[in-house]
């Protein structure tokens, strides 16, 4: 097992041969040790397994014995019907699951992605299967991080962590070390497998591969996960015994009838049988076969691959949908929905020139998520981004930090110059002197700001990520730029929903299956979101914590029914 030793555990002073990484040599030994950085996959079936597995039917098992029987009794036009239906059914199904199977292949081909490692001394890009514990990753905005990774020097670093934690909002991370024990989604000095860097960038030292990952960890706990039998394959299982039961009871009947009215033992034994063999119905397998087959067609059309014909099936059985939020119910896309302001127009001043993201014609997005929002807010605004960038440029910035909180410009305009400042509200305040009310300029006092954060918290408890906004006439010689600002007002900001989820949500409410919502988010962001798609009421829901999940384990079936009908998730 390969130790990776903590020789970063101060990064105080980071010297550049720390960054010469492994080499090819070494490289080379631990990913023979370790294996490659890939998830595990389930045991690839075979093209003979998949078609056998067509057989493993209860009502299959019950028209084979038919047909043995109809061979042994010299039936041949009997049992070769049988045979050749059963031959039909199960190259239906090999059909369809070996194509499914043939795509799932074709998509994973397709999501391959490279990583830069230092070894030998040199920056170099490889395939990420061949990432080791060891390696010394550097990622900049827009990569995919590929590996679980402890950062040893960042810069304005943020990661969108949504695949993993259900949190859309980037989260900013920094070098300093957090404890082992710090919940996941609060290792500010960790990166993980499957997410991606939306700002800054980042050396960082990997720390786990493959299966060891936090990714590869929740991959191991689905596939251990047990793969319980499907509605129809109980009914048919059912069925089957039933029909046994009937059949085997009319044929003894039939049997001893025969004897008492002096029939020939081998003649009765022989009606019996065949009567035994008519009952069963031979076309059941191929039509219920055929039937799936149609629904898979159906989902193929709409773009979903269907692995097994009897997945088709469950969805017909459901009667409880547990769905995620970000990026299923929501956008996974930032937008401003909420301003609170007495001076808009220096609002869109911030969200525009207090800005280094940048929206082209086209929709292309670069920067952080949260700045391309307010940009894409002012140009619906009929704000021309461009123009204003070239009439007010930015002759100085202090770029947002995770000590300050806050990010300003100095940018020249009619009036000289004008300082514009966005960020936590707090922080904010703590800088501002004035605040622009209703009547005009005031000086900030205790009052004013208490008014603020008020209206901050309660735009947070509706679900919104809230920042404010500020502003100051300055000069270009002026030191302190982010002091004595004049507060002008809150942006506020959500995940919004996905106008096609509205319409499903009622579609499956109209169906009698009760959808739940289960989410990394905040509580009141859960909340909010549930209630505009009317997932809960207003009235008769409340969010729960992971928590207190421990509670509904202790309940029955029919507590858990209705407990489940009148709640969401939140971790």
């Amino acid at each position: 097992m390969i130790e990776i030793s903590n020789k970063y555990s101060s990064h105080s002073s980071i010297k550049s041969e720390d960054f010469q990484g492994l080499t090819s040599t070494e490289a080379k030994n631990r990913l023979s040790q370790v294996g490659k950085n890939a998830i595990e996959q389930e045991v690839k079936k075979n093209a003979f397994l998949i078609f056998f597995s067509q057989f493993n039917n209860p009502i299959v098992y019950l028209l084979l014995f038919a047909a043995g029987m109809s061979f042994f009794f010299k039936e041949w036009l009997d049992g070769i019907a049988i045979v050749v239906v059963l031959l039909i059914n199960s190259c239906i199904g090999f059909y369809m699951e070996f194509q499914a199977d043939r795509s799932m292949e074709a998509l994973k081909k397709l999501s391959t992605v490279s990583a830069k490692v230092f070894r030998d001394g040199e920056l170099t890009e490889i395939n990420c299967e061949e990432i080791v514990p060891g390696d010394m990753m550097y990622l900049e905005a827009g990569d995919m991080v590929t590996a679980d990774s402890q950062i040893i020097k960042s810069s304005q670093l943020q990661v969108d962590e949504s695949s993993l934690t259900g949190e859309s909002i980037p989260v900013e991370k920094q070098e300093v070390q957090t404890n082992e024990n710090t919940l996941i989604a609060e290792r500010t000095d960790m990166l993980y497998k499957g997410t991606c860097l939306t700002k800054g960038n980042s050396y960082a030292l990997v720390t786990a591969t493959g299966m060891k990952t936090e990714l590869g960890r929740i991959a191991h706990l689905v596939q251990l996960a047990d793969q319980s039998v499907t509605p129809l394959e109980r009914k048919l299982e059912e069925f089957s015994r039933t029909l046994i039961k009937i059949t085997v009871a009319i044929v003894v009947v039939i049997f001893i009838t025969g004897l008492l009215n002096g029939q020939k033992m081998i003649e009765m034994l022989e009606t019996s049988i065949a009567l035994a063999v008519a009952a069963i119905p031979e076309g059941l397998p191929i039509v219920a076969t055929l039937a799936l087959a149609q629904g898979m067609l159906k989902m193929a059309k709409q773009n979903v691959i269907v692995k097994k014909l009897s997945a088709v099936e469950t969805l017909g059985g459901t009667n409880v949908i547990c769905t995620d939020k970000t990026g299923t119910l929501t956008q996974n896309k930032i937008e401003v929905s909420n301003i609170q302001s007495n001076k808009s127009e220096i609002m869109m001043r911030i969200a525009v020139l207090c800005n280094t993201a940048t929206v082209s014609k086209e929709g292309k997005e670069t920067g952080d998520p949260l700045e391309t929002a307010l940009l894409k807010y002012a140009m619906k605004q009929n704000v021309i981004i461009d123009e204003w960038r070239e009439n007010y440029p930015i002759e100085r910035e202090e770029p947002f930090s995770s000590e300050t909180k806050i990010m300003s410009t100095l940018c020249k305009t009619e009036n000289g110059f004008t300082v514009y400042c966005k960020g936590a509200v707090e922080e904010i305040l703590k800088r501002c002197t004035q605040s622009f009310e209703t009547n005009g300029i005031v000086q900030m006092d205790q009052t004013h700001k208490t008014e603020w954060l008020t209206k901050a918290e309660q735009m947070a408890s509706s679900g919104l990520r809230v920042i404010g906004g500020a502003y100051k006439n300055s000069d270009i010689s002026e030191k302190e730029i982010s002091q004595g600002l004049i507060f002008t007002g809150l942006f506020g900001m959500i995940d919004p929903p996905r106008a096609d989820v509205f319409e499903a949500i009622k579609e499956a409410k109209a169906a009698g299956i009760n959808v739940v919502m289960i989410t990394g988010d905040h509580p009141a962001t859960a909340k909010n979101i549930a209630q505009q798609l009317e997932i809960i009421s207003k009235q008769d829901t409340e969010a729960i914590n992971g928590k207190e999940m421990i509670e509904y384990d202790k309940l029955n079936e029919e507590e858990k029914n209705r407990w489940i009908s009148s709640h969401i998730f939140s971790a």
